[in-house]
């Protein structure tokens, strides 16, 4: 493979000249095509022209990382921080958030009324022009209430399993470290590089011809040595942290 597709790929009559590989190579590299497309259509993501997905704004580069992440994002910014909300401190383990899911509640304010120009809130609540009240409601339907779409085909029984890992689960943990004083909660969600490439990592097309032939054009062991692994270039993805207050990702 020397990266054309006319001199490694494709064979055309009016041009036989292009072809710059032997049949065997080039029957190897047809089979290796047909391979990569079959693993696009099961791994990846479909765009058009400007790599923009059928979900308004999100794009396959960037936005769409792995397909790990996006499972991560409904335990991140809804799941968890209404727990906290809630009970105080995060969850450390998803059994807590899968029974909050299904039989924890919520309190929001319900609001009637408005608030004239002329008039604070508390004003307006004086004069009983508007009323405030607490209530009770279902975690899952204020939870999903809030982000529709990221939750339309959510799954509280399979949400903590990581894709492509043949039934592996993300770990969780929770905790509190002291920042100038003050108590911080924190909380951990990881899925090990071994878990996420366990389906790759498992077919020697992607190990070997994919990553030696096509990356690095049959020059893998003269450039990166024969021992080169490409997984030793990829982390663990980890969402939050047990020793930095922050919530984001380390792919962010």
């Amino acid at each position: 493979w020397n990266g054309h597709p006319f001199a490694s790929l494709v064979k055309l009559d009016d041009y036989p000249f292009a072809v710059e590989v032997d049949d065997a190579t080039m029957q190897k590299n047809e089979e290796l095509f047909a391979f990569l497309v079959d693993e696009a259509d099961r791994r990846g993501i479909r765009v058009d022209n400007h790599m923009r997905t059928a979900v308004p704004n999100i794009y396959a580069s960037g936005d769409v990382v792995c397909k790990a992440i996006p499972k991560l994002t409904p335990t991140a910014e809804f799941e968890q921080a209404s727990y906290k909300n809630e009970k105080g401190s995060y969850a450390k383990t998803f059994d807590q958030l899968r029974e909050f899911w299904n039989n924890g509640t919520m309190t929001v304010v319900k609001k009637e009324g408005n608030v004239p120009d002329t008039l604070t809130e508390a004003e307006a609540l004086k004069l009983h022009i508007i009323s405030r009240d607490t209530i009770l409601v279902k975690a899952s339907e204020e939870i999903s209430k809030a982000k529709p779409d990221m939750f339309a085909n959510f799954d509280i029984n399979t949400f903590d399993v990581i894709p492509f890992s043949k039934g592996e689960h993300f770990t969780m943990d929770a905790d509190t470290i002291n920042r100038s004083g003050i108590k911080v909660y924190v909380y951990e969600v990881v899925a090990k590089r071994e878990q996420y490439l366990k389906d790759m990592d498992d077919d020697p097309r992607v190990r070997d011809a994919f990553m030696g032939s096509v990356l690095y054009s049959g020059l893998r062991e003269q450039f990166l040595g024969p021992n080169f692994d490409y997984r030793d270039n990829v982390t663990d993805i980890i969402l939050g942290s047990l020793t930095e207050p922050t919530t984001d990702g380390n792919w962010e």
